[in-house]
């Protein structure tokens, strides 16, 4: 979630300036942003509350399938988007990346919405922050993964407009 500082920018030697970091380059593991996704969906669940003249449990089904589909609607849908942008500016980026990249982004969104869950006040100051921070992390995550072969200005374009769409979902 917290931005990385490029190893080429620690060190002053001429010879680290091309290493990528580490975390940039695991192999992608989708457990984790399925875990967040439906972290979300279930902070999406408790934070509605039941009024009405519905029986409660057709209430709570209906709040509980309607915060997983959109949670998951959230994540899947930006990860197509982004791997369309990705096709349309001829860049090779696989479907599992996309899907990895963009589910990691979304802890920012999990820590905002469950400050907002505890304390109403937090909401903004995580929003800012912690949303703010993993959207960073972002950005820097696809530009580490694409630009291994060359400068490529509309794809920078690109990574830096689907970061900034990526803080402002809520």
């Amino acid at each position: 979630m917290f931005p990385n500082i490029p190893t080429s920018r620690q060190n002053n030697n001429n010879s680290s300036q091309n290493a990528i970091h580490k975390r940039y380059t695991s192999k992608p593991d989708l457990y984790g942003p399925f875990v967040l996704t439906l972290t979300i969906a279930a902070i999406l669940t408790m934070s509605v509350e039941l009024k009405g003249e519905w029986p409660r449990h057709y209430a709570e089904q209906m709040i509980l399938s309607t915060s997983v589909v959109l949670a998951f609607t959230c994540w899947l849908g930006f990860t197509c988007l982004l791997k369309l942008g990705f096709y349309a500016l001829g860049e090779s980026f696989s479907w599992s990346m996309c899907a990895y990249t963009t589910g990691y982004a979304l802890s920012g969104h999990c820590i905002a919405l469950s400050a907002n869950l505890m304390f109403t006040y937090l909401f903004y100051p995580c929003l800012f922050i912690f949303v703010g921070l993993s959207s960073i992390s972002f950005g820097q995550q696809l530009s580490s993964r694409i630009n291994t072969r060359g400068y490529n200005s509309n794809v920078n374009i690109f990574i830096t407009l689907v970061a900034i769409c990526k803080y402002y979902p809520l």
